[in-house]
């Protein structure tokens, strides 16, 4: 029941932000817009404004904004009758385009608005910088540094994440360097020299070894 309330919730969002993008520009682009729908069949709820019909419908799997004049009055037919300089076909190609763009475009705002709050309340994913594995016969090994070995500076530089281990044994050039690790809570001094450099995001080469997958 929760997994169906949280789908309704969010496609409710999205449309409601994808029809709000054909609204405003369309009051903006002088169009007038006659009713605006969230959900589709039976109307569960109503209210009219000074222009516009806002309704809730039974079926939230979609919506809509009935604009003025949306049919061409160049095709014939009998179309009611209406203000011309609030019709929507009788608007200019690049109101008209703008109006049917608005929808998408305000979704991918939407998402952008999104991701910047993510970003900024749970920061970008970083990995400690804890020794996972130590492969056989690598730099790390003759380094005697085992799995669970917490590295906390390099030559003296602070370690706190990964990525700054990378950095600090990728710029060493293959020069040997002095690491201070935890292993059981006390600290401990290794030296080791890396076998070369080869770009990863995850993985260190170099020394031999890998993150672990604690955070």
């Amino acid at each position: 029941m929760t997994t169906v309330i949280s789908f309704v919730v969010v496609i409710g969002i999205l449309i409601l932000v994808h029809e709000l993008g054909h609204f405003l520009v369309a009051r903006w682009t002088g169009v007038g817009v006659e009713r605006f729908s969230i959900g589709f069949g039976p109307v569960l709820a109503r209210w009219r404004g000074k222009e516009t019909e806002y309704c809730l419908s039974a079926i939230p799997m979609g919506g809509y904004v009935k604009m003025v004049g949306e049919e061409n009055p160049l095709e014939g037919g009998g179309a009611p009758v209406y203000d011309p300089q609030k019709a929507f076909a009788l608007k200019p190609l690049w109101a008209r385009f703008l109006i049917v763009f608005a929808g998408p475009g305000m979704n991918f705002v939407l998402a952008a608005v999104i991701f910047i709050i993510v970003l900024a309340t749970m920061g970008r994913p970083v990995s400690p910088a804890i020794v996972g594995r130590v492969a056989e016969d690598s730099p790390a090994a003759a380094a005697r540094l085992q799995p669970g070995d917490t590295v906390a500076s390099v030559d003296g530089r602070p370690i706190a994440f990964w990525e700054d281990l990378y950095r600090a044994i990728s710029g060493s050039q293959g020069r040997a360097l002095r690491l201070s690790i935890v292993r059981d809570g006390a600290t401990r001094s290794r030296r080791g020299r890396p076998a070369c450099v080869i770009p990863s995001s995850r993985r260190s080469a170099k020394s031999g070894t890998s993150a672990s997958d604690r955070s």
